[in-house]
C-alpha cells in the first residue's frame, strides 16, 4: 500500500520548501502526496458506488415485496 501523507506533514514540507528551496525534500515526497490524493479519491468513489448499489437493492426489494403482497 502506498504511503499516505497527513495534512500536517504536507504543510511542514511546504514550509520547509518555502524557507529553503535548495535543501528541501518536497519534490521527492510529491509521490506520497499524489498517492494520498489517489487513495482518498478511490475511497470516496467506492463509498459513492456502494450508496448507489444500496439504493438499487432497496428498490428491487420494494418491487419484490409489492409483487408478493
Amino acid at each position: 500500500m502506498p504511503e499516505c501523507v497527513s495534512v500536517s506533514e504536507f504543510v511542514h514540507e511546504v514550509q520547509e520548501d518555502w524557507s529553503s528551496p535548495t535543501t528541501s525534500s518536497f519534490t521527492s515526497k510529491m509521490i506520497n502526496c499524489r498517492n494520498t490524493i489517489y487513495l482518498l479519491e478511490e475511497v470516496s468513489a467506492e463509498r459513492e458506488w456502494r450508496g448507489e448499489e444500496r439504493l438499487m437493492l432497496m428498490k428491487i426489494l420494494a418491487n419484490l415485496q409489492a409483487g408478493l403482497g
